[in-house]
């Protein structure tokens, strides 16, 4: 594209940002169904690079919402510990790649996709109303998983193929296992999606929607589709957590849950686990390489900066060894940052199990305590990382507000409308 169409292309996208954004400013709801919406179907590889920055959708959408985040104060306004903790490993973050050999990549990466998508959570969540904001990731998360469905079923991949940014266009592929294709939907990989879906049934189960059960089964089944071992035992793990700890949803409602599932798992399970037997060599080589992976990693990180042996090939991706892919994020973190930007982030997760495990969890600590599985199977890819840092968001918001899902009260969208 020719220098001067380019620049008309960005000026008009700009325009047409900051007429949106001031559109949204009072418009908390609006804000956060139009920053989910571009997260949860928005290719991460219609991206836009911006000097030597790769700048993918959600970051956009969360800028043009970024003027709604600064509404009136409310409840949990005020910064909290988890807020600190952020701002800590940022702080240890810049210290890693200014004072070490840790790469400059990581710190367009923790503010636009991180800490962006962290304020969007924590500022709308109370700005829009916590219960409202539940219910709303709990839509987006059955729309994603429907759409997982109906690609497995229908073996069309809408997004398949599509052209984006060159030098991103590997997320544009169908993956496939054991001959059958996986559904990514607008994810770019099976496991981002299934990831995904693992975040958000927490939500679907703490919201108010009609037939919660069915929906449940729903985001399952979508999770399934994905054939990712990670994130189908992530749905699992957090579909437990709620059924023993999701104190805003009814005892009797929760056991219902529970023998549904064990009834409903006892049907699906078996076809499931033969299907998996089937791709077992597959399965194995995968396991094999993490072991071995992890074996060497260890004996090369630092706790401070990148590790040794790590190197960014000439696409600019990373290199470890004669490994090809880093899938553990853990893993991927302590190569590229060290050791104490990896704990400090770790420790956002730790709080989160930790308030599960006391009973004092929310839909979103739920969450977050469920992607320590998945994490330690698959790197923060696409917009999974923007969606981790989204959930963090809300969770510290319905901490800090005191506030569970089901007695919060919203903010208008307008002035003078007010939902009872």
């Amino acid at each position: 594209m020719p220098d001067l169409t380019r620049l008309l292309v960005l000026a008009t996208v700009t325009a047409l940002g900051a007429l949106l954004a001031a559109e949204l400013r009072s418009r908390p709801r609006a804000a956060l169904a139009f920053w989910l919406g571009v997260l949860a179907f928005v290719p991460f590889w219609l991206a836009v690079p911006v000097g030597t920055v790769t700048v993918p959708p959600s970051t956009m959408a969360a800028l043009v919402v970024l003027p709604a985040c600064w509404g009136a104060a409310g409840p949990g306004w005020g910064p909290s510990g988890g807020d600190r903790l952020l701002l800590v490993a940022v702080a240890a973050t810049v210290g890693a790649v200014l004072l070490s050999s840790s790469p400059r990549y990581l710190l367009p990466a923790m503010l636009l996709q991180g800490v962006l998508s962290y304020v969007v959570g924590r500022r709308l969540t109370t700005l829009a109303g916590p219960s409202w904001s539940v219910d709303l990731v709990a839509v987006v998360t059955v729309a994603c998983a429907v759409w997982a469905i109906l690609e497995t079923a229908t073996d069309v991949h809408v997004f398949a193929g599509l052209r984006g940014l060159p030098s991103l266009t590997s997320w544009n592929q169908v993956q496939y296992r054991g001959g059958v294709s996986r559904a990514e939907g607008a994810w770019g990989h099976a496991i981002a999606l299934g990831s995904w879906l693992s975040l958000g049934l927490p939500f679907v189960l703490g919201s108010s929607l009609r037939r919660t059960w069915w929906w449940v089964g729903v985001v399952l089944a979508g999770a399934f589709a994905t054939l990712s071992r990670g994130p189908i035992l992530g749905c699992l793990l957090v579909f437990a957590l709620c059924v023993l700890f999701l104190g805003s949803v009814p005892t009797v409602r929760r056991i219902a849950f529970g023998l549904t599932a064990l009834a409903v798992g006892a049907v699906v399970v078996p076809p499931v686990v033969a299907f998996m037997g089937t791709v077992s060599g597959e399965l194995t080589t995968t396991q094999d390489y993490r072991a071995h992976l992890v074996e060497h990693a260890l004996a090369d990180v630092h706790l401070v900066g990148r590790a040794d042996n790590v190197v960014t090939a000439p696409d600019g991706t990373l290199r470890y060894r004669e490994f090809s892919s880093i899938d553990n994020a853990f893993l991927l973190s302590a190569l590229d940052s060290g050791l104490v930007v990896t704990a400090l982030l770790a420790a956002g997760l730790l709080v989160a199990v930790v308030r599960v495990l006391r009973g004092i969890g929310t839909v979103a600590d739920i969450a977050l305590a469920g992607q320590v599985l998945v994490l330690a199977t698959v790197a923060t890819i696409t917009q999974y990382q923007a969606a981790v840092y989204f959930v963090a968001g809300v969770a510290v918001s319905l901490a800090a507000s005191r506030q569970s899902p089901g007695s919060a009260t919203a903010q208008p969208d307008r002035p003078g409308r007010v939902r009872a």
